[in-house]
């Protein structure tokens, strides 16, 4: 079963103890924007998601696995 995007971008964010703002301002855009990805009204392009699992420290292996429940 797939998971939402934007259901997992909250869950790595919460894993990590984040606010929106947090992640926001790491990634160079706006709270707006980022609520938008979480709320599933848009998606992160590949760079900003590059920079998400660099942040989160983990793999993209593991949030594609998370995204699509393997």
């Amino acid at each position: 079963m797939n998971k939402r995007l934007g259901k997992t971008l909250k869950e790595f964010r919460l894993k990590k103890g984040l606010t929106q703002q947090e992640v926001a301002d790491l990634l160079s855009i706006s709270r707006p924007t980022y609520i938008k990805w979480e709320n599933d009204i848009g998606s992160p392009s590949f760079l900003h998601v590059y920079l998400l699992i660099q942040a989160y420290n983990i793999s993209f292996e593991d949030f594609i696995r998370d995204l699509i429940d393997i």
